[in-house]
């Protein structure tokens, strides 16, 4: 799949949308158990339900979301662009529920910041909240009727 177009032309990315639930992994690929967030040397990834892992770029500072116990507790969609050794960069991540799919995210009020890791706001230092609200494109893509 996405390999196969990497044999032709490794500098440019492939778009990829794949849908699992979180686990924490060895580099090998072994799941490790975890109750909490992933300890090192494990990592974050995503197990499709093929049981393919794909783990997420370092330093991607959209896969901090995965920290969160709500987060990693969901099914998620995740689009991105595929790079070597199973590894993809997070464009788009979102909750999968009876065929409904949700953007996940946190927020501040006070000062409409939207961020993809909880914590302080970088503006007021208040709490940013996690919101899981109803994507704009709400059905998912393989459930819509043609309309042409």
């Amino acid at each position: 799949m996405a390999g196969e177009v990497f044999a032709q032309n490794e500098n440019r990315p492939v778009d990829l949308t794949i849908e699992g639930s979180i686990v924490c992994a060895g580099d090998q690929g072994a799941t490790i158990p975890s109750p909490g967030p992933c300890a090192a040397p494990a990592r974050y990834a995503l197990r499709t339900d093929e049981g393919k892992l794909y783990f997420f770029v370092d330093q991607d500072p959209r896969a901090e979301i995965f920290k969160d116990d709500r987060v990693r507790a969901k099914r998620l969609r995740i689009s991105g662009w595929a790079r070597p050794g199973n590894r993809i960069e997070i464009i788009k991540l979102q909750a999968v529920r009876d065929g409904v799919l949700y953007d996940l995210y946190y927020f501040c009020e006070t000062c409409n910041i939207t961020a993809y890791a909880g914590g302080p706001c970088p503006c007021c230092r208040e709490e940013l909240e996690f919101r899981e609200t109803r994507a704009k494109k709400e059905r998912m893509k393989d459930e819509r009727k043609d309309e042409g």
